[in-house]
């Protein structure tokens, strides 16, 4: 799964589909548009519209800013695996995979994943398309 989400994060174009590359599959969501993660552990549906909060975070040393916290309205949480749950049924943070630049964490530690530049592989990218769509047609 980490691998497969990972292809999501590359710079590419607008008009590229990532979703296409990425193996995943797509589910609808209940409250919002947007579609979702099917194998993603646990997903939460987020109204944009009621954003409570937007927080820039900056590197206590170099002051750059480093990451932008915000806090929406969450309408709904789907949650496909009990694994990720506490003891009152609610997901623990503790549990989940949290992702910042290549670093990926998991309860056991974190591991660092680089991502493509996307633009670089994007040639790469639409021939393996190519050659998947034309395996599927035979």
């Amino acid at each position: 799964f980490v691998e497969n989400a990972n292809v999501t994060g590359i710079n590419s174009p607008p008009e590229f589909d990532e979703w296409a590359i990425s193996g995943l599959m797509k589910a609808p969501s209940i409250h919002v548009k947007a579609l979702r993660v099917k194998e993603s552990a646990f997903s939460m549906e987020c109204e944009s519209a009621r954003l409570f909060q937007a927080t820039d975070i900056t590197h206590h040393v170099s002051g750059k800013l480093t990451m932008t916290m915000i806090l929406v309205h969450v309408k709904y949480i789907h949650c496909v695996r009990n694994d990720v749950l506490n003891e009152h049924g609610v997901v623990d943070i503790t549990k989940t995979s949290w992702s910042r630049d290549i670093s990926s964490g998991r309860p056991s530690g974190v591991f660092w994943l680089p991502r493509s530049a996307g633009a670089e592989e994007k040639e790469k990218i639409e021939q393996a398309l190519e050659a998947r769509e034309r395996r599927e047609n035979q």
